[in-house]
This record gives structure tokens, C-alpha cells and sequence, in this order.
């Protein structure tokens, strides 16, 4: 057997020269048999489904449970043996019983009578991008949801079963508002936890509660309790992982307006602290859910509008009408609520007038004419809309309803009716629709931002993966089999030759690795909130001490630097800034650093970051802080030329 487990027969002749390039590439690369066996599989192919190169080994591709993409893989394997290449995607179960999305390009092989000998194939680990593809697809969902009628506590539910269902971990979730009047959290979405949750005194008190949740809304930061087994944990949180089997606790505050309405909490099942995929899935919650908060407000100060409206009209605040059988005013009464039309025009200056020849009265032509043509019909007409002049010379909106007067032969005598001013109610309605508007708008803008972001992720790990990648693999790749193969064929510096080859590759690696770290901070959603700057500098000097605790560098933090801002990107600035002045440092006689900041009149303070170390010269300063420029040669100083860039 060979060492991936494949007996030397099996291999084409061709394919055994290329096995130790095939075997570290970081694509997943298989081979099968016309019957559908896998003749030879790579590492990075077992390591996508959870196993060992020969757990693989001569098993049949359709037992590698497609589950229900089963029938379109064997109608792809179909379509090879017709000489066709592609690539499709799949929902695969790896052995571990945690499923992943890959995708599979494969080329069919024939021999050289045209007999269909199998295929060879590409496999690549995909699930990011599907899982990011689902969320953005969950959140436009979601704000439509918001959009249309559904209420609160639909939709706050439907984004915890959401977060439960695309989460990477097992969890529950539920949203609490706070309720300060009785000193509690009301837990109005968690449809995964059982009413014992939800009724538990101790987990929704809100003054003098000790659980997560309630320390999140009373400080407004969020408190995440990483394993509740612990013995430093509260009484009520120890108490809920025995009585829910709860790992962790993730409490987020909701805040609006500088108002925090509540908390987002998170529940894995197993310990541990959320990492920045994590992260992300928070911020997009929180998003959704200010979003539908602030929705439900909007609404409900929309309904309480209307019940004052309704109040008015109960209390007599209509105008009532008559008319004859020429539609004549023969009587108009203002209630104690309503406001008058514009003088002289208001009561007695109406009667013996038709309601189109008053002047304090606004329509078109158009619409006079049908109204007419309905009072001569002798038809019943409500909530006729018309603008009119009031007594302080203000544009009101008026709802106008009539009922016909006849006599016992059937005769048309006149209407009879009532009128209402309806302008707060209209306007609260403009409001709404603005609303809605605003919200749709962030929909559309939203989703195209997702779609242009992943469309942009997505070429660019392309374009790592396969142009970038896939060549530095052949490099590195020859140059060492050159190395073992042809060593003694070489002279020294032939073999250095190689050995710097190598090197050079290596370092491309690490570079096109700190592209991809780079691009996943451009990504992050922003978190903003006040950080201490001086701690955070305090730390890093401390991490860069221990790492390197032979230097001796005088370092000098101002005190009580606060500055609002994401607390994680910030730490990333100024930890770049501090590792180069402590990397440049290095040859300094008596180092020193110092963090400080400027406060000038009327404008923001400026922070710096100063040293004594070595410097360079200013007329390359517009390099500094471009991707991969350096001023410095490796030698003397190591770095990739990515630090400053990730700080601006």
C-alpha cells in the first residue's frame, strides 16, 4: 500500500510523479474510477468530510452522504461519462455528524480508446460563503418582516429561531425587554426555552438580579459568562445550568437612542466565549432587532393618535350638516372640540351656500363634479376627504360623511351629516409611510451592500486560493524535490539557490495570509462605545514584555486616555503602532516609547505613539501607510508591510 493508503495499482502512471506535490496542496483533490471509487484522495479532501486518508480509500463518492443532494451528484457523475466538466455545490455530513458546504469541480478522464476511466476532482471548503449567503438572506427577511404587519414579539421570535438555526454551535435564544415600573425583564421572545424559564423570578429581575442579563441592561455593555460551572459564577446562573443544562451565558444589550430597551442573550449549550464569527451574528441581531423596536414605537405612538382622535369624536369634537334638496346648507353646528372654518365663512356664513362655493373650501373641479353626480344619484357617501381653512388661517384635512334625506313618496329632500378633522391623523399616517419608506430603503441598501461585499470576498479568495496559491504550491513543490532528489548534483550555492526559493515562497504564504486577516477586518461591523486607551496600551506593552523580556525600553502611558470608538479595532491600531515602535527600537541605545495625547481648542484630541527608534526618510512618507510597502530591508528589520495599512 502507499502511503495514503492506495496500492501502487490503482494510480495511473502519470499521477504517482505529481502524489507529494497532490498531497500538500490545500485543496481538497480526489480521483475516481468509472464505478464511482475513490482511487486517490488527498489530505485536504479527508479533512473536509472528518477523516483519515484511509477511512477513503477504495469507498464508493456516493457513500460520502450527499444526503439530498445524493440525486444531483449521480446525475453530475452521469453527465461526466458524456464528457462533461463543471462544478456544483453540496450540503455534505462529515464524520463527526456536523454537516459543511463544499464545492466540487470535476473533469472526466477517458483513455485513449474513449473509454470513460473516472474522474478527478477539486474540493473546496465553501461554508463561510453559504453560511454568510444565509444570514444576509435571514436579515432581509426579517426587516421585511418588520416592514409589514407582523408584531414585536413575531418578529424578535423569528430572529431567535433564526440565530438558533444558522448558529455553528447549539444554542437557544431569547430576547428580554426591560421593564423598569416592576423591576423586571419581560422575556417576550424565547420560542426554544421552556415556560420554567421563562416564569423564573430569579432570572428576570432586574434590580439586584445578579445574572448576565440583568447586568447587561443596567450597565449597557455586554456580559458574557463563558462557563456557568464556574465557581466564580452567581448563585441564579449555576442554578440555571443545572435546571437548563446552559454552558455560557452571552447577554448583549439593546440600546436606541441612548435608551437600553432590553437584552439579547444568547444560551450555548456547551462553555466558551464568543469568537468574532460570533460576533458578527450578534451585531446583525442587534441591528434587527433596534430596528423592530424602534418599528413597534412608531406604531404604537401611531395607535395612541388615533384612540385620541377617537376620544375627540366621542366627545362631540364632529361638526354636524344639512342640506336641501339643492344641496344647500340649511344648517351647520360646531361641536365644543372642533375648530371652526375661517371667518366669515363658519356657520351662519355657510347657509344658503352649496359645499363648492365655499371659498375656504379646496378641490378640483374634476372631484366636485363626480360628488355632484353622487348627491343627485341620492347615494350615501363617508369619509369624503377635503382641505379647508381654519379660524387661525391653517390647511386642515376634514373627513365629510352624509346620509340622504327622502320623503314618505321617495322624493330626494336633501343630506344629513357629520364632518371631523382628521389632519393629526393623516399626518401621523405620512409618518408611518415615511417610516416604512425609510425602512424598505435600508432594505434595498442593505441588500446590495451584502450582495457587492460577498461578490468581493468571493473573487478575492478566488483569486488567493487559485491564482496565488496554486502556483506557489508548484514553486515550493520543485524546488524541494530539486533539494532531496538533485542535492548532490548541486554545488552550495546551487542548493542556496533553492533553499531561498523556498524562503521567498513561505514568505508569499504569510502574506497572502495577512491579505486575508486584512480583509476580514475591513468586514467587521463597528461597535461603538467609550474605551479606555491607556489600559489598552498598558496591556500590549505588557504582552510585548513578556514576549521579548531581554529588552529593556523605558515606556511611558498618559493616564486616563478615554476616546469612544469599537474597542476591538482600536486595540488593533494601537497594537500595531506599539509592536512597530518596540520592533524599531531594537538598536536604540536606551529605548523609549511613549502613548500620550494632545488636546487642542475647539477640535478632537489627537493621540501618538512616539519613539526613539530608527526612522526613515520623509520622502517615502506617503508609502508608509500603503499595502506591502516597506522602508526597511528584511534584515535589518522583519515585518510583511501590513501593520500600518490594517491601522488606516
Amino acid at each position: 500500500m502507499m502511503g495514503n493508503g492506495l496500492a501502487p495499482e490503482q494510480c495511473e502512471p502519470d499521477f504517482d510523479a505529481y502524489r507529494a506535490l497532490l498531497e500538500h496542496s490545500r485543496e481538497g483533490i480526489f480521483r475516481v474510477d468509472a464505478q464511482g471509487v475513490l482511487v486517490f484522495v488527498n489530505q485536504r479532501a479527508a479533512d473536509l468530510f472528518g477523516c483519515t486518508v484511509d477511512e477513503l480509500a477504495g469507498k464508493n463518492f456516493f457513500d460520502l452522504h450527499f444526503g439530498d443532494d445524493l440525486p444531483r451528484a449521480k446525475k453530475n457523475f452521469a453527465s461526466r461519462r458524456l464528457g462533461e466538466a463543471g462544478l456544483s455545490e453540496y450540503h455534505v455530513r462529515r464524520k463527526d455528524g456536523t454537516f459543511i458546504w463544499i464545492a466540487v469541480s470535476s473533469t472526466p478522464v477517458f483513455g485513449a480508446g474513449g473509454a470513460f476511466l473516472g474522474l478527478t476532482g477539486f474540493a473546496s471548503d465553501i461554508d463561510e460563503r453559504k453560511r454568510r449567503e444565509e444570514i444576509s438572506e435571514q436579515e432581509r427577511r426579517l426587516l421585511r418582516r418588520i416592514a409589514g404587519d407582523a408584531s414585536l414579539a413575531e418578529v424578535l421570535a423569528d430572529l431567535c429561531k433564526t440565530l438558533e438555526a444558522t448558529s455553528r454551535r447549539p444554542l437557544r435564544c431569547t430576547v428580554m425587554l426591560a421593564d423598569a415600573a416592576r423591576n423586571r425583564l419581560e422575556c417576550i421572545a424565547a420560542p426554544s426555552l421552556p415556560q420554567a424559564f421563562r416564569d423564573n423570578r430569579a432570572i428576570t429581575q432586574l434590580e439586584g438580579g445578579d445574572t448576565a442579563c440583568a447586568q447587561a441592561v443596567r450597565s449597557g455593555l455586554p456580559v458574557i459568562v463563558p462557563d456557568t460551572s464556574a465557581a466564580s459564577v452567581s448563585p441564579t446562573l449555576s442554578d440555571m445550568r443545572q435546571a437548563f443544562g446552559f454552558g455560557a451565558v452571552w447577554s448583549y444589550p439593546i440600546i436606541q437612542d441612548d435608551r437600553t430597551l432590553g437584552t439579547l442573550v444568547l444560551l450555548p449549550l456547551a462553555t466558551g466565549a464568543p469568537d468574532e464569527e460570533d460576533r458578527q451574528v450578534v451585531d446583525f441581531a442587534l441591528q434587527v432587532a433596534r430596528l423592530a423596536m424602534a418599528h413597534d414605537l412608531s406604531t404604537k405612538a401611531l395607535r395612541i393618535s388615533e384612540q385620541r382622535l377617537s376620544d375627540y369624536a366621542g366627545m362631540a369634537a364632529d361638526w354636524f350638516w344639512e342640506q336641501d334638496a339643492e344641496f344647500r346648507f340649511t344648517e351647520v353646528s360646531y361641536g365644543p372640540g372642533s375648530r371652526p372654518a375661517l371667518p366669515p365663512y363658519c356657520n351662519a356664513g355657510s347657509l344658503g351656500k352649496c359645499r363648492w362655493e365655499l371659498p375656504y373650501v379646496n378641490a378640483s373641479e374634476a372631484f366636485w363634479e363626480a360628488h355632484r353626480r353622487l348627491l343627485a344619484a341620492g347615494k350615501p357617501f363617508s369619509n369624503l376627504q377635503l382641505q379647508r381653512l381654519d379660524a387661525d388661517g391653517d390647511i386642515r384635512t376634514v373627513e365629510i360623511s352624509g346620509q340622504p334625506l327622502f320623503d314618505a313618496a321617495g322624493r330626494l329632500l336633501g343630506y344629513r351629516g357629520v364632518g371631523r378633522d382628521i389632519t393629526e391623523r393623516v399626518r401621523a399616517e405620512a409618518q408611518v409611510r415615511e417610516l416604512n419608506a425609510t425602512l424598505e430603503e435600508r432594505v434595498r441598501a442593505r441588500t446590495t451592500e451584502l450582495e457587492s461585499a460577498n461578490q468581493e470576498l468571493d473573487a478575492y479568495n478566488y483569486s488567493v486560493s487559485h491564482d496565488l496559491r496554486a502556483p506557489l504550491r508548484s514553486v515550493e513543490g520543485f524546488s524541494q524535490a530539486l533539494l532531496e532528489d538533485y542535492a548532490n548534483a548541486l554545488d552550495d550555492n546551487g542548493r542556496d539557490y533553492l533553499q531561498r526559493i523556498g524562503a521567498a515562497t513561505k514568505r508569499m504564504g504569510v502574506l497572502i495570509d495577512a491579505m486575508f486577516h486584512l480583509s476580514r477586518l475591513t468586514r467587521s461591523l463597528m461597535q461603538i462605545r467609550k474605551v479606555d486607551l491607556s489600559a489598552k496600551a498598558r496591556a500590549i506593552i505588557e504582552d510585548l514584555r513578556h514576549a521579548d523580556p531581554a529588552r529593556q525600553v523605558d515606556v511611558k502611558v498618559a493616564p486616563d486616555i478615554a476616546v469612544e470608538g469599537d474597542p476591538d479595532l482600536l486595540r488593533i491600531v494601537l497594537a500595531n503602532l506599539l509592536d512597530n515602535a518596540w520592533k524599531y527600537t531594537a538598536r536604540a541605545g536606551q529605548a523609549r516609547i511613549e502613548f500620550g495625547v494632545v488636546y487642542e481648542r475647539e477640535a478632537s484630541p489627537v493621540c501618538f505613539v512616539r519613539d526613539n527608534g530608527d526612522g526613515f526618510d520623509m520622502r517615502f512618507a506617503d508609502k508608509l501607510f500603503k499595502l506591502f510597502q516597506r522602508l526597511h530591508r528584511e534584515d535589518d528589520f522583519a515585518g510583511h508591510g501590513v501593520g500600518l495599512a490594517t491601522v488606516q
